[in-house]
């Protein structure tokens, strides 16, 4: 996507956005050679998220945690490793190993996607906040599961569900 994305600024080249114009046009290239849905659904994860492997220590755990927790995470791995390392001077590899540390201690905190959304279910589910607020629309329990999911995160679980029920009632009182 870099070609198609070419602009200068101040003389230097940028390429802004050039990860969601490569992965649109590796779905042309993926459907004339024929590629499994496998091996497309690994190469455009890889494509669209190795930006996020310069500041993958700055965000969020949930979003950590989701790249973490994808079946392509070791080839999204290996791909922001090759896009750091042809920076040349600006590439430390002590600073990718310690960026990929934090990673693995979030996945370590959360587990696999199967382990985490059992671990989640038992602390918020739908049911439980139609029983708390029995008069709450239908898009708006999602609005309020995602945001005390995001809560939970954050505390990495160590909540009870007395403090899960006041979450509810707080982020409800926000949508």
């Amino acid at each position: 996507g870099k070609g198609k994305t070419l602009e200068y600024r101040d003389e230097q080249p940028t390429y802004h956005k050039h990860e969601s114009v490569g992965a649109k046009m590796f779905q042309d290239i993926a459907q004339r050679l024929k590629f499994s849905n496998d091996e497309r659904q690994a190469i455009t994860f890889a494509i669209e998220n190795h930006m996020k492997g310069h500041n993958i220590d700055k965000m969020s755990s949930k979003k950590v945690l989701g790249l973490r927790q994808d079946k392509n995470w070791q080839r999204l791995k290996d791909v922001m490793w090759s896009d750091e390392s042809v920076r040349g001077n600006l590439f430390n590899p002590e600073e990718f190993d310690k960026k990929m540390d934090y990673v693995e201690k979030i996945y370590n905190d959360f587990g696999d996607r199967e382990e985490f959304e059992k671990r989640m279910s038992q602390l918020i589910n739908g049911k439980m906040i139609m029983e708390l607020i029995p008069d709450i629309k239908g898009q708006d329990i999602g609005k309020v599961k995602n945001m005390v999911r995001d809560e939970i995160i954050q505390r990495k679980f160590n909540v009870s569900l007395d403090e899960v029920k006041d979450l509810i009632f707080k982020h409800f009182k926000h949508i």
